[in-house]
């Protein structure tokens, strides 16, 4: 059940998607590339992104990556995508996401650093240092459909949600032709 923070910050932002999820919960995006019959559509290149991975409060303790030591609680945001779909991924870097293969076969992708709504990406090739440092550029080979899940992470009570905001290509990676 995809539980929203506040629905209103769903859809379009510009260049990019975003949708909106409560603290303490997780959404699983399937998202399916289609022909004009409606039949699936197999691309053989694909890089989808994902940005702006932070998190409210505090910074994680450097080398506590992917627990956060100290930090908790606070209100992280996690994407994670199976690693049999994933050709390779994209990472700045002087990244400031933790990264993690974790025990089910999945990629995982932490924020580690606090975010502030002037730091948020307006362009997926036109990206700050520290915009780069907070994404992640996911490429897929010959596929018709990618799975990928969102978490924020149990965080502190009163936390407001956290907004995933993702694009195909970015800055992050070589052009997909």
């Amino acid at each position: 059940i995809y539980v929203p923070w506040n629905s209103v910050n769903n859809g379009k932002l510009g260049s990019f998607g975003q949708i909106n999820l409560a603290t303490d919960q997780s959404v699983t995006l399937d998202i399916s590339f289609v022909d004009d019959s409606m039949d699936p559509f197999v691309l053989t290149k694909l890089d989808f992104s994902f940005f702006d991975l932070d998190q409210d409060i505090c910074d994680c303790p450097v080398g506590s990556c992917p627990t956060c030591g100290t930090c908790r609680p606070v209100a992280r945001e996690m994407v994670s995508v199976p690693s049999a779909e994933v050709e390779t991924y994209f990472l700045d870097a002087n990244t400031l996401v933790c990264y993690n293969l974790n025990g089910v076969g999945e990629h995982e992708f932490k924020s580690t650093v606090r975010g502030l709504a002037d730091d948020n990406p307006e362009d997926p090739f036109q990206l700050t240092s520290v915009q780069s440092q907070k994404s992640v550029t996911i490429r897929y080979s010959s596929r018709s459909s990618i799975t990928a899940t969102f978490k924020v992470i149990k965080d502190r009570i009163g936390s407001t949600g956290r907004n995933i905001v993702f694009a195909g290509s970015s800055a992050l990676s070589e052009c997909v032709p």
